[in-house]
């Protein structure tokens, strides 16, 4: 995962938003699975970017609200 999420996150800053759904696409099915919290945090936030990147404004939303309600569960609501 940590591979995918530093092309994820360059992809991001390249603003290339289509190469960055597609690796979202590729792990969202593992994310669901994931025992570790914040590596889920990291890629909902993530997430929640490329998705207000493309103007899917109500995914992008939806993925934030997962990361901010995993950061509350973290003790870590300043990730």
């Amino acid at each position: 995962m940590q591979n995918r999420g530093n092309l994820l996150l360059t992809k991001i800053f390249q603003k290339k938003y289509q190469e960055a759904l597609a690796i979202i696409k590729g792990i969202e099915i593992p994310m669901e699975f994931c025992p570790d919290k914040k590596t889920c945090l990291v890629f909902y936030e993530k997430a929640g970017l490329t998705y207000r990147g493309i103007g899917q404004y109500e995914t992008a939303l939806f993925n934030y609200n997962k990361a901010i309600q995993l950061a509350y569960e973290l003790n870590n609501i300043f990730f």
